[in-house]
């Protein structure tokens, strides 16, 4: 997959943009506050429907603007597709080839994206929802049986949760043999995801972090020796008085140890940040293998992020991987490309895009 012919108006200082992106290696450089990251953060909202920096689109918007269009061409081993977002402070559209569709996973499906940016390291740091969020695009682009059965578990879940917060005991109980079929199909696909996960993350870590011992436990959000259907019933007063569902898959988490330390807390911020980047790129090859399609990888500030021994090990295993890679920094020549054959530089300035090579 990659992809070429990107066009991007009214996204923070890129008031009109268009680029012809390489399928390889696209380094795009220039001063701080010139624009590469919003450049990121548009092709981001494109893939997911949301930005990697903020929850509030309006902070997305070039100033006075009141709309924000991202479209872009993505090549396939089946064809060539047109794909383009149209956003405002209170309404969408999305298309897809020319239609329009209601759901982001659409967009998602066609360019599977992966980014490394400054705050990654809240991947190990903050609250499970990162970590659920990180678990959920492993599954959803390698099993596509994983997304209607997580439609039905959340319909089910707000249900329940809501028969709960009326405090009605009729109600409440109800959804729970829905819940726990959904759930135990959701849980069975994560625990599959997370052992081949595991299998390929030390060829990652070996090549980013050294000999270093990563392990990688997935905690489904409930004990899984039971049904859920059973923990919800033996829970069901807590939740009443709660006013919501404490257990399930919207509960599930990851736990990361290295070298039996764990990583949240116990690791240096700069061991968090290797380890951040083994995790994404062995989730993108694992991607890879599975779908026999490569992702998008993109690393904002990278010399920022990595020194220049990380910086050269991280370069090395893309350029093995065959992906569409896009880079930012401040000048070119921090960024090593002896291991590319083939590679695109764009300078920003005062948010212009210019191509160099």
């Amino acid at each position: 997959m990659s992809l070429q012919q990107l066009t991007i108006q009214n996204i923070r200082r890129l008031a009109t943009v268009e680029m012809a992106l390489s399928p390889s290696l696209n380094v795009i450089y220039g001063l701080n506050a010139s624009g590469k990251t919003s450049l990121l953060e548009a092709i981001h909202l494109l893939s997911t429907g949301r930005s990697f920096r903020t929850s509030r689109f309006t902070e997305c918007l070039s100033h006075e603007a009141k709309q924000a269009v991202v479209a872009a061409t993505v090549h396939q081993p089946d064809g060539a597709c047109r794909i383009g977002v149209q956003r405002s402070a209170r309404e969408w559209l999305m298309k897809v080839g020319g239609e329009r569709v209601q759901r982001v996973s659409e967009l998602a499906r066609w360019l599977p994206t992966q980014v490394i940016h400054p705050d990654s390291h809240f991947l190990l740091t903050a609250g499970p929802s990162y970590r659920r969020q990180f678990l959920n695009w492993g599954v959803f682009h390698v099993e596509h049986r994983f997304y209607p059965a997580w439609v039905r578990y959340q319909r089910a879940l707000k249900q329940r949760n809501s028969a709960l917060r009326q405090k009605d005991a009729r109600m409440d109980g109800a959804w729970d043999s829905e819940l726990s079929r959904a759930a135990s199909f959701i849980h069975e696909l994560r625990e599959e995801y997370v052992a081949d996960l595991n299998r390929i993350l030390p060829r990652f870590v070996a090549a980013m972090m050294g000999q270093q011992e990563v392990q990688m436990v997935y905690q489904p959000g409930w004990d899984s020796e039971q049904t859920l259907a059973t923990v919800l019933r033996d829970y069901r007063e807590k939740d009443r008085y709660r006013g919501h569902t404490q257990q399930g898959p919207h509960r599930a988490d990851l736990s990361f140890k290295v070298n039996g330390y764990k990583a949240q807390a116990e690791i240096s911020r700069g061991q968090q940040k290797m380890l951040v980047s083994a995790l994404r790129l062995a989730q993108a090859a694992l991607y890879q293998e599975q779908s026999g399609q490569s992702c998008l990888i993109m690393m904002d500030d990278l010399p920022a992020e990595l020194d220049e021994k990380h910086r050269n090990a991280l370069m090395g295993l893309l350029a093995d991987m065959q992906s569409q890679v896009l880079v930012t920094c401040v000048e070119a020549e921090q960024i090593p490309l002896n291991a590319w054959k083939e590679y695109k530089l764009f300078h920003v300035e005062h948010g212009k895009v210019q191509a160099v090579i």
